[in-house]
């Protein structure tokens, strides 16, 4: 075995072993949704009506708790993603970079990344569509190698892009947008520019591409349910704050949010904001230069269709970016898987390029950016741990004891921020059934938190709050400050009673 490969793939182990150890007490906010369908499924034997968004996804989640005979709540922390994800991203860096080093490095740095685990890790639609979609850019980079390669490489391109279609709605939207991207930059160019694309080049690609576009177009915009169910009336909903006061806010300190809210929004400590200016620096300065190298090859007619292929990954990100602001998100943070592949493809040496200076100040930049990100990484972690910003899974049990009191108890709706809400929902799904009784749970908004604190009238219903956590999520992408900074108002309410308690979860219910 090759001394690089052999360094290469200690590096992934390691990478793994770390995110395992790193991230594996920690969820995202929205993990518990997905648990909470396949386990209404498990229950019911039929998908709910979220569950039908996308059905490839939740089917797999059920598939695997059968076979496994575990419920639900388990795909919570179970690390099945973790393998089949640093596998197949060592394998496109690979592809990319011709260096086992500088893949097992990308591949270090990717799940080294971030505070929790969800997306790389654990049950997560989008971290399975990554695995999905890295497989298609895999197929695409060995088909622009070799297009003898096509007949076989066709079908299997068409069904991984048909089932990305149902298992991550971000993805499919960056797969579409990429590869529709790529074919009209190769009609483009051999309209304008024959000589850097071939006739040969473009009828292959379009024989290749064009079917899997007007299928994807055609699940998305008829069959699946998402785009009407979810995703217009989130782009056409109002959102009381936009996406920019919620990251200048957030971020900046600066004084963007609603006066209610200003008090409780969860302000990120100043070390973190230098952290990610010095992250994102780097970011821009990669895909600048990406940039700027796709321009000199266009001018030099010397574009190559990998060249075309990460560009246009480039440009469907921007465009899933853009549609994410639209609907109250922050998505900055998509820009981080662009910038990793474009690391390791200006490293690679291309076609009929030598080892001349040019080629050496790129691959100095490379291991200067990664370098810089490598460093980056486990520094915004320990902040984010210093400040107390990484909720912990030691609060779920406390979720699992109290939906036995909702359950046995009461009646009216029940009220909480995002995770909460559906660990709860999850939990008198498994231990009362569908049939059994199952108050109906709901996500707190701002206006709710924005009564409870001021004394104001509110909703009838069950209040499930618990001041463990060190940060909450409202609906809309709201993070606020840990319930702690408001104990004290919230049990002076004249409109509620406190009617359970179990270590750091309280149920309130309004008189």
């Amino acid at each position: 075995m090759k001394s690089g490969l052999k360094i290469g793939l200690t590096t992934i182990f390691l990478a793994a072993a770390i995110s395992l150890y790193l991230h594996t007490i920690s969820i995202a906010d929205f993990a518990a949704q997905h648990a909470e369908v396949v386990s209404h499924s498990q229950q019911t034997g039929h998908l709910s009506t979220n569950g039908k968004l996308i059905e490839a996804f939740y089917s797999y989640g059920i598939v695997f708790i059968q076979i496994l005979g575990v419920k639900g709540s388990n795909l919570l922390t179970f690390p099945f993603l973790v393998w089949p994800y640093v596998a197949i991203l060592f394998t496109t860096s690979y592809q990319l970079s011709n260096n086992y080093k500088i893949a097992g490095s990308i591949v270090f740095l990717h799940f080294v990344s971030g505070i929790n685990g969800t997306n790389k890790l654990f049950y997560w639609p989008h971290g399975m569509g990554a695995v999905l979609f890295l497989c298609v850019i895999t197929l695409l980079i060995i088909f622009a190698r070799n297009f003898d390669h096509y007949r076989r490489i066709a079908p299997a391109f068409t069904i991984i892009m048909t089932t990305l279609m149902f298992t991550s709605y971000n993805w499919s939207v960056i797969g579409l947008s990429s590869i529709l991207a790529l074919a009209i930059s190769i009609g483009t160019l051999y309209h304008w520019h024959p000589d850097i694309v071939s006739e040969r080049t473009k009828i292959i690609s379009m024989r290749m591409l064009l079917p899997v576009i007007a299928i994807s177009i055609i699940l998305i915009t008829r069959i699946s349910e998402f785009i009407y169910t979810t995703a217009v009336p989130m782009v056409l909903r109002v959102h009381e704050i936009s996406s920019i006061s919620k990251f200048l806010g957030g971020w900046l300190g600066a004084n963007t949010l609603p006066e209610e809210l200003s008090e409780i929004y969860l302000v990120r400590p100043e070390v973190l904001t230098y952290l990610s200016i010095f992250k994102y620096i780097i970011v821009g300065l990669v895909l600048s230069s990406f940039g700027i190298m796709m321009l000199r090859r266009l001018q030099n007619r010397k574009l190559h269709l990998l060249d075309f292929l990460i560009s246009s990954f480039i440009v469907g990100t921007g465009v899933f970016i853009t549609l994410r602001l639209t609907i109250g998100s922050i998505p900055i943070p998509w820009l981080h898987f662009p910038t990793i592949l474009c690391l390791a493809y200006c490293w690679r040496l291309q076609i009929g390029e030598k080892i001349w200076k040019r080629v050496k100040i790129r691959r100095v930049f490379v291991v200067i950016a990664l370098g810089g990100l490598l460093l980056q990484a486990p520094l915004f972690y320990a902040a984010n741990a210093e400040a107390d910003l990484i909720n912990r899974t030691d609060g779920l049990d406390d979720y699992k004891v109290a939906s036995s009191f909702i359950g046995e108890y009461l009646d009216d709706p029940i009220y909480s921020t995002q995770k909460p809400r559906y660990l709860l929902s999850m939990y008198l799904t498994e231990k009362f059934g569908e049939s059994g009784k199952k108050p109906p749970t709901r996500v707190m908004q701002s206006e709710d938190v924005i009564n409870i604190r001021e004394h104001n009238n509110i909703e009838k219903g069950s209040f499930v709050i618990n001041y463990e956590w060190n940060h909450v999520v409202l609906g809309n992408y709201i993070s606020l400050e840990s319930w702690r900074s408001s104990e004290e108002r919230i049990n002076s309410h004249p409109g509620v009673n406190k009617v359970y308690v179990s270590e750091e979860t309280y149920i309130y219910i309004s008189k």
